[in-house]
This record gives structure tokens, C-alpha cells and sequence, in this order.
């Protein structure tokens, strides 16, 4: 996959995609992650006061006007999110602790904020700062929404002893857990390999969607397994 950039344009590609780091593909985020880690902890005294909210909600507004030349318009607006996640991580019990009673309702109302604000958005699309600040808070209490379910659906099953032995503690799942990684580094190129050749083959989407879907997770699972075998797990970060 890598390769099909050098095709037209090779000097171009490799120093714009390389150097650059303007077009890393699925990766982009490993760049941005690498970024945000070294900013964080050389400024961490920073982030610790209330001011730092302004300033990375000031990097996610000027995310539009920024170049993606070393990811820095990802960076700028993806930073919040870590920023976000960071004080989440530190105030982990009291969240839990404020969802573990009138759990519907509280459930209910996150889902009316989250659709409020994502159907506001929508209609705002139009309106520079209004928008992205939209965007943002929608999918805070998405996130927060989706965060709610999971946990209060994983406390209930994992309650049950059948539950935590045939679905969580399973072979399958130990072997997806183990070769996760693998599986996501080779997905995509099977996926663009599997549309490109089967896209004329197939006159449902649908249908041709959820073989790429089966084939892409089978191949590159069977791609990690063979990377390990062969003692050449260091491609994959192992």
C-alpha cells in the first residue's frame, strides 16, 4: 500500500509522505499520539491548571488553518481529546461513582444532550467557531454516552459466571487480544486489495462490505501468525 504513491509522482510521495508526514495513511495517528506525549510531559506542570483547557480548546479551533505537513492540524485537533481523557483518567471513581445511581436516567439524559448537540451541529454546519465547538461537546457526550453503556453492561454480564468464562475469558478472545496489533497494521491493505479486484464481481455492497469485512480480518490475522512464526516480529512492533 505503501508503495502506490511512487507510482506517478515517486520524489514527490516519498517527500511529502516520509519527510513530511503529510500522508501516513491509517498511521497518522501513531504520529499525532507521539507528538501529543512529548508536548504533555515536557509542559505537564502547565496542564495541571485550569488555564491549559483554554489553550488546547484554542489548538482544536485553529485545527482547520493548520498544515498536515508532520500531522499538525490532527494535532491540533486531536490534542483536547487526550487532554480530555487525562482528566477523565484522574476523576475515573468519582465518574463512576455519579453513574452508579439513577443510572437510566442519567443515561437518558446524556443520550438528549448528545442528540441535541449533534443535530445542532448538523444545522450549524455553516457557522465558523459555533460549528467545531458543536462537533466538539457532540462528541464529548458521545463519547461519554457510549463510555456509560459499556461500563454498566460489562458490571451486569460480568456478574454472571458464564459470561466471564465463554466469552471473556475464551481462546478466541485471547488470541485476538494477542495479535491485535498485527490485525490492525495489515487490515487495510486487504481491504483496498479486496475492493479493488472484487468491486465488479459483487453488485451488493452490502453483501461484498461484509465478505472484505471477513476476509480482512481472517488474512491479517493469519499474516500476524505467520510474521511471529517466522521470527519477524519486530515489523510489528513485537
Amino acid at each position: 500500500m505503501c508503495l502506490l504513491g511512487f507510482v506517478d509522482q515517486p520524489v514527490h510521495y516519498f517527500f511529502s509522505s516520509y519527510l513530511l508526514a503529510e500522508n501516513p495513511r491509517h498511521l497518522w495517528f501513531l504520529i499525532v499520539l507521539f507528538e501529543i506525549f512529548i508536548v504533555f510531559n515536557i509542559f505537564y506542570g502547565f496542564f495541571k491548571h485550569k488555564v491549559a483547557l483554554l489553550f488546547v480548546l484554542s489548538l482544536y479551533l485553529l485545527k482547520d488553518i493548520m498544515p498536515y505537513t508532520f500531522q499538525l492540524s490532527n494535532f491540533c485537533g486531536y490534542f483536547i481529546y487526550f487532554y480530555l481523557g487525562v482528566i477523565g483518567m484522574s476523576n475515573y471513581e468519582k465518574i463512576s461513582r455519579f453513574f452508579d445511581t439513577n443510572v437510566l436516567f442519567k443515561t437518558i439524559l446524556v443520550f438528549i444532550l448528545w442528540s441535541s448537540l449533534h443535530l445542532s451541529a448538523w444545522y450549524l454546519s455553516s457557522v465558523p467557531i459555533v460549528f467545531p465547538l458543536l462537533q466538539l461537546l457532540s462528541a464529548i457526550f458521545g463519547i461519554l454516552l457510549l463510555y456509560v453503556i459499556c461500563y454498566r453492561l460489562y458490571t451486569i454480564l460480568n456478574e454472571r459466571h458464564t459470561f466471564r468464562e465463554h466469552y471473556v475469558y475464551n481462546r478466541f478472545v485471547g488470541e485476538v487480544v494477542d495479535n491485535s496489533y498485527g490485525i490492525y497494521l495489515f487490515h487495510p491493505m486487504i481491504i483496498y486489495i479486496s475492493f479493488y479486484y472484487m468491486s465488479d464481481m459483487w453488485s451488493n455492497p452490502y453483501l461484498l462490505s461484509t465478505l472484505v469485512l471477513f476476509l480482512a480480518l481472517f488474512f491479517s490475522y493469519i499474516f500476524t501468525k505467520l510474521v511471529k512464526g517466522i521470527k519477524f516480529g519486530f515489523i510489528i512492533g513485537e
